[in-house]
């Protein structure tokens, strides 16, 4: 299995998933193109509005979260995909757990500008 995820205690990071064998790793990956908004956005991809383009239309497909997800590739023979879909649909958030995360967002935003200076 590979690929990145949105690790819900850090929202701006895109971290990546490798596991093959015995052999498993996480790392950070970089950072969600959401976490720096559309504007600043824009000056990175100066010269190459195609790529910003892209990158909006098919990685934004949540005003809410931005390009931030879960993706996930099993390579195999055999796989129960039914298997591991339902294990992987046990484990997603409840409405209560995305209420409580985006109201943790909220308060650590108003923590941040409400902070002494």
């Amino acid at each position: 299995m590979t690929g990145p995820f949105n690790d819900l205690d850090r929202h701006d990071t895109v971290m990546y998933w490798s596991h093959a064998g015995k052999h498993f790793g996480m790392k950070e990956a970089g950072s969600w193109w959401a976490s720096m908004g559309k504007e600043a956005m824009k000056t990175v991809f100066e010269g190459n509005m195609e790529e910003y383009d892209r990158i909006i239309r098919e990685d934004f497909v949540s005003g809410e979260w931005g390009d931030r997800r879960q993706e996930i590739v099993f390579i195999g023979a055999e796989l129960n995909e039914k298997g591991i879909r339902d294990a992987l649909d046990s484990c997603l958030c409840t409405d209560e757990q995305i209420a409580e995360y985006k109201q943790a967002i909220l308060d650590a935003i108003a923590e941040y500008y409400n902070a002494p200076q």
